[in-house]
């Protein structure tokens, strides 16, 4: 049995490689390919962007990949007619840009072109999900699909032909998560988009008893319903253990959750970026018992509003010493709010200088630098500025969530961050 993997691991004895230097799929009795990426599909290949058009690729790269797609394409044909087997591993349908014409790519043109997705799926829908309803009993991976993958896209069920394609597993009676098709001569099956390389020895296993045992005889529709003696006993004990698994499997997922919201306050120590530090300072100010507001339309980053008046933040992570820009920054943002709404914010910089040092290096030991440069503190002090390290806020966020401060504490330190000016400890000792 000769199976070739593209972004696959773990299946043994497999050949791993990609569309550029893999041998043609006729060679193989199965391919297996995940298409999450172009950088997947074609490691061989320097990806290249244009960098002058956001989302595009580079005109070479991409003649090169809609090459290579059309000889897969036709070799996809190839492999079926020999009764081979693709499995693809179910991802959101992705295009990218060719920035010299007016062409796009996707992440599945090596097996079907975009006409042959819309004819047979009119699309493939991203959406991520960890429910399935309904897995086919009678099917050889039937028991790859009852480890509960997760899954990051589907195909609409009123958009797929049962003639052609047969339900393998799906959610809420409309989404289909896996499907095989129903072809005489060779096999395409979709799996869900979540891989497990410990999994590898179970689908090798499916696949062989996909592949080799082709003279077992589906189970007939009428069969179904029969029961040999000790099945029903057994069917019951079997449901009994699947309502525990999915019992436990939701508490897992909660409790999966719950510790990624905990380990995201330590952000703080060492984060950057509107999509990390920034959130997370507000998160850490709302449990303080301000009102934050996010200002993704302006300039600030964003708006704090307490029973001690008014503030906009600036927020910074950096490898170094927090500069005066940063200040100057909030200076501008301070003007046009009172501009704008006639009313005169506080200003609030929050800093994380030295981000990537351990937290007992900052600044470094021996390099006479500062956490934040004189000019910045001049500058607070001047204009009643407060500004904190997101290192403190940490702190207080610890101190909370062990319920080791008082309602009076904390509402002290929301006076002193809003009526301090300068440097602002937020020690409560």
């Amino acid at each position: 049995m000769k199976i070739l993997t593209i972004g696959v691991y773990g299946i043994p004895g497999s050949v791993d490689s990609d569309l550029v230097a893999a041998n043609v799929f006729e060679d193989y009795d199965a391919v297996i390919v995940n298409p999450d990426s172009l950088t997947t599909l074609y490691s061989g290949k320097t990806m290249i962007y244009d960098e002058s058009h956001h989302g595009y690729l580079e005109r070479e790269f991409a003649s090169d990949a809609q090459r290579v797609n059309i000889v897969r394409h036709r070799q996809v044909r190839g492999l079926m007619q020999k009764n081979g087997l693709i499995i693809c591993f179910l991802q959101p349908l992705t295009f990218w840009r060719d920035a010299g014409r007016n062409v796009s790519i996707t992440n599945y043109d090596w097996l079907f072109d975009i006409e042959e997705i819309t004819e047979q799926f009119h699309s493939i829908s991203y959406g991520t999900g960890t429910t399935i309803n309904y897995i086919d009993p009678n099917h050889p991976f039937t028991e790859y699909l009852q480890t509960k993958p997760h899954w990051k896209a589907y195909i609409q069920k009123t958009n797929c032909n049962p003639k052609q394609w047969r339900t393998l597993a799906s959610a809420f009676d409309t989404h289909l998560l896996s499907i095989a098709s129903t072809t005489n001569k060779g096999r395409i099956i979709f799996l869900p988009a979540q891989y497990n390389s410990k999994n590898g020895n179970l689908l090798k296993k499916c696949i062989l008893k996909l592949l080799v045992d082709k003279s077992v005889t589906p189970v007939p529709q009428w069969a179904v319903s029969i029961r040999v003696p000790g099945q029903d006993e057994l069917i019951k004990r079997l449901t009994d253990i699947d309502t525990q698994i999915k019992d436990a499997s939701q508490q897992r997922d909660t409790l999966i959750s719950t510790n990624q919201e905990l380990e995201s306050w330590k952000w703080l120590l060492y984060e950057t970026g509107k999509h990390r530090l920034e959130p997370i300072v507000h998160k850490a100010l709302s449990l303080l018992g301000c009102q934050v507001d996010p200002q993704p339309d302006s300039d600030s980053d964003g708006k704090v509003t307490t029973e001690f008046g008014i503030a906009l933040l600036e927020i910074e992570g950096t490898n170094e010493s927090i500069k005066v820009h940063k200040i100057s920054q909030l200076l501008r943002n301070l003007a046009n709010f009172l501009s704008e709404e006639g009313l005169s914010p506080k200003g609030i910089l929050i800093g994380n200088p030295f981000r990537l040092e351990n937290l007992s290096n900052r600044p470094p030991k021996g390099s006479q630098k500062k956490l934040f440069s004189d000019e910045v503190l001049k500058t607070a002090e001047r204009h009643d500025i407060s500004v904190l390290l997101s290192t403190d806020l940490y702190e207080i966020v610890c101190l909370i969530l062990n319920n080791k401060l008082t309602t009076r504490q904390i509402t002290s330190l929301r006076k002193r961050i809003f009526q301090g000016k300068g440097l602002v400890s937020l020690s409560v000792r």
